[in-house]
């Protein structure tokens, strides 16, 4: 799979999550991000792994292609969109596609 924006976001965090963490030896003060002022290295790295721990969406795995051929591996074989569980949350959205790509991506639903 081609890495996307996402992707090289995520290995540049990792990667400045382990430089940071380095120094600080996992000693984040969480009391000391709460105090008012401007933000501390610690409030920064606590969102970092915040976001690091966050799971991929789909949206954020693969090609315009490869994620065209995983939603259509999910749309196609059903009978009706009743049955979708993308549709049941695409309520006021035109396509389900675009909920679909904001879902959680699932190593499972990659299209051989």
């Amino acid at each position: 799979m081609e890495a996307n924006n996402m992707n090289a976001i995520r290995d540049a965090l990792v990667e400045l999550m382990q430089f940071t963490c380095n120094s600080c030896q996992e000693r984040l003060c969480e009391s000391d991000c709460e105090e008012g002022g401007s933000p501390v290295p610690c409030s920064a790295i606590l969102k970092a792994r915040a976001a690091l721990a966050l799971p991929p969406r789909n949206c954020d795995v693969g090609t315009a292609e490869e994620q065209d051929a995983r939603y259509n591996k999910l749309c196609e074989p059903l009978r009706s969109c009743g049955q979708c569980p993308v549709y049941v949350k695409a309520r006021g959205v035109d396509h389900c596609e675009f909920v679909w790509g904001q879902m959680p991506y699932k190593e499972s639903e990659v299209a051989k």
